[in-house]
């Protein structure tokens, strides 16, 4: 009875995932993909701002981004 109480919650628990997923995506495969595609637009420059940093410090990448640059004659 505990198996199958388990198992319910989890059916009813996917069920509102892949509602909320189609509402957010779409219900066509051409929105899924256009919203993942926008998604991708979003998030990459921030992941590649992220490894940027990495790379070249949080300090210099601040400075770069924020300090102003005196113009030399």
């Amino acid at each position: 009875m505990v198996l199958v109480s388990a198992l319910t919650a989890i059916e009813e628990t996917l069920k509102t995932i892949g509602a909320a997923l189609a509402a957010i995506g779409g219900e066509t495969l051409e929105q899924i993909i256009a919203t993942a595609m926008v998604l991708f637009l979003i998030v990459s420059p921030f992941f590649g701002l992220l490894a940027l940093g990495a790379v070249m410090g949080i300090k210099t990448l601040f400075r770069l981004f924020f300090v102003e640059r005196r113009v030399r004659n």
